[in-house]
């Protein structure tokens, strides 16, 4: 992760470290007392060193004594030693001991803010090993020297018993005391001119208090409140970041053309629920600007992207001409199922006739077609259908129109084991057929992830979008996506971004509206009389702006045709039809099963 994306996803998710840092100073606030007294630490230490001249018949082991201060007697000794009623080894805690065998030292250490009892506790630890280690080598000097004397005695009276007789066994049994005794009073000799054992170590420093220095921790409340804040704020940014490594999906406009690798053509906004529901009787409202009008965004940079070179044409056209030249087969696809293509098509197919353009959306997507739900058609024949004919209908015959004028549709037909088979040897004498009926065409295809059906398509289209949503689509998904269409050699036109969490509503509002008092009233008692929509069907509504929905008869071909080619007022926004056939929008951010099945 580079530093531009980690500045992102702290921009992107600024109210958990926020949060952090406020929940850090106020539990440190209130955890603080008021004034804290300011304790200095004092360090204390006592060094002890070996006695050469302690007359002690076994060295001393270094690292055993190191041991022997904080465990055994010690500890007990230097609690006794400081009137200590506690736990010895508490108190042992306390205490750091080290030695240096080079020049035979022990220290004992003891750091705490009270000097002068750190003191006490560093020289009573070394008295108390200094005592043990000294008492036990005058307790091991003692017993042998009682037992050379006991021998002694033994062999004295052996002695006493064979001397005088003339035997050779007595006599033999004499020379053998004699010399025992001899070696032993040897022994007894040594053990006397070396005397008895002096103190292990020598004190080679008292133990005194002195001030440590160091970092201390912030005394006051005020500077341990800000400690507090920068440390939260560092974990919320690595919460953060967390997040972002865990969750790895696209959020936002940079994001999804770094990992497409190609421009965003439109950022589609997402509505909520309460504006899904204030407007379901009402898709002509103001409010829902921003939404219809990212879909015609989508359309002018599909047509403007896709329109071929001037110098292409010999530089003669003008730019309604050119524009009327774009891309006229349009595949619309995303990397995985649920990303909002479905929904995009059929409010682009909205968008295209809305400029004068005929319209023909195929639904291609044959494991689970939706896009029939968003105009509020049945299933029906469809491409399948004609796929799996020898003979008989022709592409025209399953054309169905639905309620916005200039769009109709070919449903995808039955079922079938293997679509991908049938697209690839039929698919593109279709798209012959479909070119014909209408200036622009439409595909809603499968995820190109997850069958090959979208992929046998690819080469006969003009243009190829890729539909992503924002937080869902994955950024392994949409790389493999581009590798995809890259290493079969389709150009990726452009990305439709999905959800994308902006306000811009009010804009339209105070600027282009100059509805009247009494505009107004007559759409809240509109609003007010039409029926609660229901939840059971996605539908899309081909109503203009100042319409009722019982005054709409879609079905009606001859209103349609006395309509202006370019004034469809339709649009697919986010809520259902209601139960008197009237329209309502539906967009790719609905939770309701009907919705969500509509949005793939």
């Amino acid at each position: 992760m580079s530093l531009v994306d980690a500045l992102r996803a702290c921009r992107r998710r600024w109210w958990i470290p926020v949060l952090v840092l406020f929940v850090a100073v106020v539990a440190v606030f209130a955890l603080t007392p008021t004034s804290t007294k300011a304790q200095p630490d004092f360090q204390a230490k006592s060094i002890l060193l070996l006695n050469p001249g302690a007359n002690q018949s076994t060295s001393v082991n270094l690292e055993e004594a190191t041991l022997e201060t904080t465990v055994g007697a010690v500890p007990k000794a230097a609690a006794a030693l400081l009137h200590y009623d506690g736990n010895p080894t508490v108190l042992a805690g306390q205490v750091q001991v080290s030695s240096e065998a080079t020049v035979g030292t022990v220290t004992i250490e003891v750091t705490g803010p009270d000097g002068p009892r750190d003191a006490q506790v560093a020289n009573a630890f070394a008295t108390a090993l200094n005592s043990n280690l000294t008492q036990t080598a005058v307790s091991s000097y003692q017993n042998q020297v009682s037992s050379v004397q006991g021998r002694l005695s033994t062999l004295q009276s052996q002695i006493n018993q064979y001397n005088g007789k003339t035997d050779p066994v007595s006599q033999a049994r004499l020379g053998a005391a004699e010399d025992q005794y001899r070696l032993s009073y040897d022994q007894f000799q040594q053990l006397a001119a070396q005397g008895q054992p002096q103190a292990t170590f020598n004190v080679l420093q008292r133990a005194v208090p002195v001030p440590s220095g160091g970092v201390h921790p912030p005394r006051s409340r005020l500077t341990r409140s800000v400690a507090a804040g920068l440390v939260g704020l560092l974990i919320g940014v690595g919460i953060v970041l967390a997040l972002e490594l865990l969750r790895p999906r696209i959020q936002d406009r940079e994001e999804a053309e770094r990992e497409f690798g190609t421009v965003v053509l439109a950022e589609i906004p997402s509505l909520s629920r309460a504006e899904r529901r204030r407007y379901a009787s009402d898709s002509s409202s103001y409010h829902l600007g921003s939404f219809r009008e990212a879909y015609r965004m989508l359309r002018t940079a599909i047509l403007l992207i896709g329109a071929p070179d001037p110098e292409s044409t010999g530089g003669a056209g003008t730019t309604e001409q050119l524009l009327v030249t774009g891309p006229q087969v349009i595949l619309v696809t995303s990397p995985l199922p649920g990303e909002g293509k479905s929904t995009t098509v059929a409010n682009l197919a909205v968008a295209m006739a809305e400029s004068g353009r005929t319209v023909l959306v195929c639904n291609a997507d044959f494991r689970a077609p939706q896009v029939h739900l968003a105009f509020g058609l049945e299933p029906g024949p469809g491409l399948t259908d004609l796929l799996t004919e020898q003979e008989g209908r022709s592409l025209a015959d399953l054309v169905q129109e639905t309620g916005v004028p200039g769009v109709s549709l070919v449903h995808a037909g039955k079922s079938v084991d293997s679509p991908a088979e049938l697209v690839a040897t039929k698919g593109a004498r279709l798209l012959d057929q479909a070119r014909a009926l209408a200036d622009v065409v439409l595909l809603d295809t499968a995820p190109l992830l997850m069958v090959s059906d979208a992929s046998e398509l690819l080469p006969a289209v003009d243009a190829v979008v890729m539909v992503a949503r924002v937080g869902q689509t994955t950024r392994d998904g949409a790389r493999r996506s581009a590798e995809m269409l890259e290493r079969a050699g389709i150009p990726l036109l452009g990305v439709a971004l999905v959800g994308v969490h902006f306000r811009v509503a009010d804009y339209y509002a105070s600027r282009y509206s100059r509805e009247g008092p009494d505009t107004k009233h007559r759409r809240l008692v509109d609003r007010l009389r039409s029926p609660r929509p229901t939840r059971d069907v996605v539908r899309v509504t081909g109503r203009s702006a100042d319409a009722r929905p019982a005054d709409i008869k879609p079905t009606d071909a001859k209103a349609a045709d006395a309509r202006p080619a370019g004034d469809t007022g339709a649009q697919v926004t986010d809520t259902k039809a209601t139960s008197n056939g009237g329209g309502a929008p539906v967009s790719s951010d609905d939770p309701s099963p009907a919705a969500t099945r509509g949005s793939d």
